[in-house]
């Protein structure tokens, strides 16, 4: 998705850090008590003596107890209640917070589950659903404040893949059926409505006021993760006998087709969205993007998908090593690395990545802490 450059440093996080004293008013104080926050809740997840594993399969990962770490950024009063911020004082971006949530569904399913529901309940009356940030220093009266997506394909196909993944789980099936029609609804509005006809790809932004499909920009990071949403959703209609299922597993395979279009042949990788000719060398989005089908599980011919990451590695040669490119470590490529079997680079990237968080705390979102966990996860399980 688009959102990754997305600072947080500009909004201000759960209750658990509602209590930092900070003086109102002061962005200097604001800024402070979220650096000083960040720093503690790393420590939190690494604490002294936990530097790195000292038994299992690879003692040479670094380690955070991700678990505690997730669950400390959780919103438990308030009208947002259930929703995750991104880091201590932080905004609720539901997009980053479902993305991370899809790798902990067997940590933390009640608080996944939670956070399904509290994204329903904030579903605006055209299906899609507005970021807020938490009025900390009482500025606004305790009232949440609202702030534009970045996307709305993204956010609805993170969501759906989140709620379908909690319901293959046998004890959530009902839990699921109960919520899947509004899931349906949400998925129409945000990335049916908007799928290109001629190459099943779907644009960034719905329009409420052009129900039919109309031209838009068609990014590869967000058709990657449009096609896992939709496939995930399609198993588990299926597994709750929706006969529904086969539309969504229709959508998704012409997303996948679509994406597919996106490989250019003359620069040897994937172009960022449909309408770019070339591939730029820039981290972002270009060096980046070639990830994004490794990452989501799209099914492209493995040399599209090797040659995507030697463009990766030669327009990018040090993209393991946090903060080089970009403020964020960026651990979905460590997460793609370990996908494709090169747990060295994947290693390698949380080793370097874990030196940067520590030294940078605000660097680190739950997004980042989701890749971080699915890393661990794919080199350990």
């Amino acid at each position: 998705m688009r959102a990754w450059i997305a600072s947080f440093l500009a909004v201000a996080t759960v209750t658990a850090w509602a209590n930092v004293e900070t003086p109102q008013g002061s962005h200097n104080g604001e800024h402070k008590g979220r650096a000083e926050s960040a720093a503690a809740w790393i420590q939190a997840m690494a604490g002294p003596g936990r530097v790195r594993h000292t038994d299992g399969p690879a003692p040479d990962i670094p380690y955070l107890d991700t678990v505690v770490g997730i669950r400390a950024l959780r919103i438990t009063e308030g009208s947002l209640h259930g929703a995750f911020v991104m880091a201590p004082y932080g905004y609720v971006n539901w997009y980053f917070a479902a993305s991370a949530l899809i790798h902990f569904t067997g940590d933390i399913p009640d608080e996944a589950a939670a956070f399904v529901d509290a994204y329903l309940r904030h579903v605006e009356a055209d299906g899609t659903i507005s970021d807020y940030i938490p009025d900390y220093w009482n500025e606004n009266g305790g009232v949440p404040r609202r702030q534009s997506p970045d996307s709305h394909d993204s956010y609805a196909a993170m969501l759906v893949a989140l709620a379908s993944k909690l319901g293959l789980h046998p004890d959530r099936r009902t839990w699921f059926a109960q919520r899947k029609e509004a899931l349906k609804w949400i998925v129409a509005r945000n990335i049916l409505d908007s799928q290109n006809p001629e190459t099943g790809l779907v644009r960034t932004f719905q329009s409420s006021d052009l129900p039919e499909w109309c031209p838009g920009v068609e990014y590869l990071m967000d058709n990657c993760e449009v096609f896992y949403g939709l496939t995930r959703f399609a198993e588990t209609l299926e597994a709750v006998g929706d006969p529904s299922w086969a539309s969504m597993r229709d959508s998704a395979e012409r997303v996948a087709s679509g994406i597919r279009t996106l490989f250019r042949t003359d620069s040897g990788a994937w172009a960022h969205a449909a309408q770019a000719a070339q591939v730029g060398s820039m981290f972002y989005p270009f060096a980046t993007g070639q990830a994004f089908p490794v990452a989501f599980e799209v099914p492209v011919a493995p040399e599209t998908a090797d040659a995507g990451w030697v463009y990766l590695e030669s327009t990018a040669p040090l993209w393991w090593k946090g903060g080089r490119y970009d403020h964020f470590p960026w651990f979905v490529l460590g997460h793609a690395a370990a996908l494709r079997g090169d747990w060295d680079a994947a290693k390698t990237q949380l080793n370097s990545g874990f030196k940067y968080i520590r030294a940078n705390p605000v660097a680190f979102t739950i997004a980042e802490l989701g890749y971080w966990h699915a890393t661990v996860r794919a080199m350990t399980s």
